[in-house]
Parts: structure tokens; C-alpha cells; sequence
């Protein structure tokens, strides 16, 4: 229900609060059906239906004040929960409108508060204001190390605040997060699950409640309250018990909406990296795999892929004669268009090499048509080239060449540092060939020439024998 929204009631409405279900009879309705008891029935047993029954009939009017009061406001004029409490008549059961007020007010702030932090506070803050503890502490697990850490901790006595050095037992963490369950103990020297509780002995500990932050969605524990009283044996009760896992489970949701959101934030910046060199749809590829924690499925394979290499031609030149700064600025424009056209064809930017780029087409993820793709994506970018000079007046013309074969792709690199590429002949050739295109043309081997089966108008050049290879190679040029 949204706040600031009235939603009126019709006669036997229903609607539920935590586990009571009320139903909503109108005055008109009820009248009739009065009976000499009912009207003679006193605040006090109206009140106490509201919180032990699952049916009621009651004006908005006829509320206690206390209910009335938000958290802050009853905090700025100073009105303690005792105090509301002890307001309530003594027939009424007051430890229930406690246990009612007090997850009312956490559950708004769990949805408005700015941030974890507050929700603890808060939720300390109403435990100690019903339940008998002397000290309390909430413990998260860290991301990072895997252990817990305490995130806040609250005496009843602000001497003892300064002077304790309070250390919560490991060995009632462990049992709680292990067992996934509550523990509670009316007096630690005869309880033989803390036996071997060191810290409980010498701190002189005599009652402990401690309940997990579950997820229970995973079947997992995000955490731990602890509570403990040192003067008094028994002083918990069953009822501390109930109201401490109903707050303990209100703080896991807060804390399960915070780490999604940061899952969510770490998600877009991972997505935003990724979509610098891949193509949307390769992006997406590797972020479901991705998912869950799950190694993305890069490691070192041979396949066959489309090499293409695109570059400026007398690159060093124009940088001589332009403003570093305007040059700067062509240069993004144009790395930026380059790009695009490659990740329209489903295309890899493996990476740039001062004014050249390097593209792969058929991985990191297969694609029979690579050779296809990067002859149209070479063809394109000439097109591009053609839209640059006429809207910016740069100069540059391109080469582009294209060859296809078997590499080696994954993650390649050191210990401390790998990152995806390929390898092997299939590269170099199409550096060579990109090398020996006229300016303005697309040059393509002839593996690539061969998987293209006459979707493009292409005519051979003569063989040449490249810089660095024996062997003389085919090559062709894309005219169309």
C-alpha cells in the first residue's frame, strides 16, 4: 500500500498484518448485530482483541493515541516505548502492542531508511526498549573475508559503554550460524552447549539470546543478533525469542534489497566495460554465464575466426600538422564509429593499437557467418570513413583487411594479469593484408574469400609474398 493513499473500506473488507487477519464491518452493518454484551464490553477487551484475535470491529477514532505516534516523533517529545506502554490500560495485553508497535516502526524503516546502517540502529534501539538485555550486537558476514563482523553494538548503560571491551562469544555465532537455528540459554553455567564458551565465562555472562539473519530463499545466514544480560539468569523469555526472530527477519530483507542493489551496480558497471569492446548480444552471452558467481567459459581452445584490422593511412603525418586537441577529438569520434559498425555484425574489439584497431568475428562467441560479418562490417566502415570526412572534415582515409582461420582465443597472459585475444598465422596475415590494401579498399585472404561463396563481388590481386612470410598468399579485393 502506497503511503499517502487512502483506500477506503467496504463492509467485510479484509486485510492482514503479519499473521492477524482483520475484517472491516461497517457501523450500519454492526448495529443490528449488537449484543447487550458486545456494548458493554470495555476498551481494555476491544484492545486486547485487536492483538489476540483474528476478527475486530473498531472505529480509526477509538485507537490508542500511542498507536498513533510515529517512531521519530514520539523519540523528539521524548516519550519512550515503556512509557507509551505503561498508557495502555493494565487489561490489555502490552507486551503484544509492544511486539506490534515495535515491527510496525522497523518495517517503515526498513523501506525508507538511507541506509543499513540506520536500520540497525533503529532496530537495536526498539530491542532494547522490550526486551531485558544488557548488551547487544549485530554481526554481518563480510563479503570479502567470508567472516563475521560486528556492525553495531549497544549497552543499557553508557558507563559500561566505555569500560567493557565486549567480545560476543564465537562459540554461540558458530552454533547459530551452523545449525541455522535460535539459541537462548536462561543461565550459561548449567547450559552444556557453552561449556567450552570461553569469552561467556569470563565476561561473566548469565543469560544469552541469539537469533540468525536468514535468507531463506538460499537457506543461508547473513548474519546474527546477540543479546546478553550479565546480573540476572533467565532473562529472556519465549516471547523475546519470537519478537527477536520477527526483527531479525525484517533486517535480512533490508540487507538482502542492500547487497542485490549492489549486485545490480557492480552488474551495470561489469555490463558497461564489457560493452566498450563487445556487441550487445555478446554482452549478454557472458554476463548469463556469468551469473551466480559462475567463471565465465573463456579458457585457451582452438577454433576458426575472421581477423579484421582496420587503420589510418599516413596516421604519423596528419598527427604532425593537427592540434593535438582536435586531433584527440577525431580520433574518438572515429574510434567510436568504428566500433559501432563492428558490434553491429556481432564483432569483438580485441583491442586498439595507436590509430588501428583490431577486431575478431566468430568469438568469444562462435558465429558460422564470422567471415561474412567481417567483410560487411569492413565494407561498412569504409562507408563510415566516407560520413566522417564529410560531417568533421578530417582527412583520414582507410585500410582494412580481412582473413579468416584456425587461432588459438582465450584468456592469455600472466599469473597477475590475463585477458581474452587470439593468436596464431590467421593475425598476422591479416595485419600483412591490411598493411598492402589500397587506401579506401577492403583486402581479404583467401580463406576468407573462399567462406564469403559469392555473397560479395570481390576480384584477386596478385599473389604477393608478405613481409615476413616464405610462402607467397592469395589475395582479393572487396568491390562490392
Amino acid at each position: 500500500i502506497e503511503g499517502k493513499t487512502q483506500y477506503p473500506l467496504s463492509h467485510n473488507d479484509t486485510f492482514r498484518i503479519g499473521s492477524t487477519t482483520f475484517t472491516f464491518i461497517s457501523e450500519e452493518e454492526a448495529k443490528p448485530k449488537k449484543r447487550k454484551e458486545e456494548s458493554a464490553m470495555t476498551e481494555s477487551k476491544i484492545i486486547a482483541s485487536l492483538y489476540g484475535g483474528s476478527d475486530i470491529s473498531k472505529s480509526i477514532e477509538d485507537i490508542p493515541e500511542h498507536l498513533r505516534i510515529g517512531l521519530r516523533q514520539s523519540l523528539a517529545m521524548g516519550i519512550p516505548l515503556k512509557e507509551l506502554s505503561q498508557k495502555v490500560p493494565t487489561a490489555q495485553p502490552a507486551q503484544q502492542v509492544d511486539k506490534f508497535y515495535i515491527l510496525y516502526q522497523l518495517g517503515r524503516e526498513v523501506a525508507r531508511a538511507p541506509s543499513l546502517d540506520a536500520v540497525l540502529e533503529v532496530a537495536m534501539m526498539l530491542i532494547f526498549e522490550i526486551i531485558n538485555a544488557e548488551r547487544g550486537a549485530i554481526q554481518l558476514f563480510d563479503p570479502q573475508t567470508g567472516e563475521l563482523a560486528t556492525r553495531i553494538t549497544r549497552f543499557r548503560s553508557p558507563e559500561k559503554a566505555s569500560t567493557q571491551n565486549f567480545a560476543i562469544s564465537k562459540t554461540i555465532a558458530d552454533h547459530v550460524v551452523r545449525n541455522k537455528a535460535f539459541l537462548i540459554t536462561s543461565d550459561t553455567r548449567d547450559d552444556p552447549r557453552l561449556q567450552n564458551a570461553l569469552s561467556i565465562v569470563q565476561q561473566n555472562v548469565r543469560s544469552v539470546i541469539t537469533v540468525p539473519l536468514s535468507d531463506w530463499e538460499k537457506d543461508d545466514v547473513l548474519g546474527v543478533i546477540y543479546l546478553d544480560n550479565m546480573m540476572n539468569t533467565y532473562a529472556f523469555k519465549e516471547e523475546d525469542l519470537e519478537l527477536l526472530s520477527a526483527i531479525a527477519n525484517l533486517v535480512a530483507i533490508r540487507l538482502k534489497q542492500d547487497r542485490l542493489y549492489e549486485q545490480l551496480a557492480h552488474e551495470a558497471v561489469r555490463r558497461s566495460n564489457l560493452a566498450q569492446f563487445l556487441s550487445p548480444d555478446h554482452v549478454e552471452v557472458i554476463m548469463q554465464q556469468s551469473a551466480g558467481g559462475k567463471a565465465v567459459c573463456l579458457e585457451v581452445t582452438g577454433t576458426e575466426v575472421t581477423a579484421l584490422f582496420v587503420d589510418i593511412v599516413g596516421f604519423t603525418k596528419i598527427a604532425e600538422e593537427m592540434d593535438p586537441a582536435l586531433l584527440a577529438n577525431l580520433l574518438n569520434e572515429f574510434f567510436d564509429s568504428m566500433c559501432k559498425v563492428v558490434f553491429t555484425h556481432k564483432g569483438h574489439v580485441n583491442k586498439f593499437v595507436g590509430d588501428s584497431i583490431f577486431a575478431v568475428f566468430g568469438a568469444p562467441v562462435a558465429n558460422e557467418d564470422h567471415a561474412v560479418l567481417g567483410v560487411q562490417a569492413a565494407l561498412d566502415m569504409q562507408k563510415e570513413m566516407d560520413r566522417l570526412r564529410e560531417t568533421t572534415g578530417a582527412k583520414f582515409k582507410l585500410r582494412v583487411g580481412v582473413n579468416s582461420g584456425a587461432v588459438v582465443a582465450g584468456n592469455i597472459g600472466s599469473s597477475q594479469r590475463k585477458e581474452y585475444t587470439i593468436l596464431g598465422d590467421t593475425v598476422n596475415i591479416a595485419k600483412r593484408l591490411e598493411e598492402v590494401a589500397t587506401p579506401g579498399k577492403v583486402c581479404v585472404g583467401e580463406r576468407t574469400f573462399e567462406l564469403l561463396h559469392g555473397k560479395f563481388k570481390a576480384r584477386q590481386l596478385s599473389s604477393e609474398k608478405l613481409k615476413g612470410k616464405e610462402k607467397t598468399i592469395k589475395m582479393y579485393e572487396i568491390i562490392g
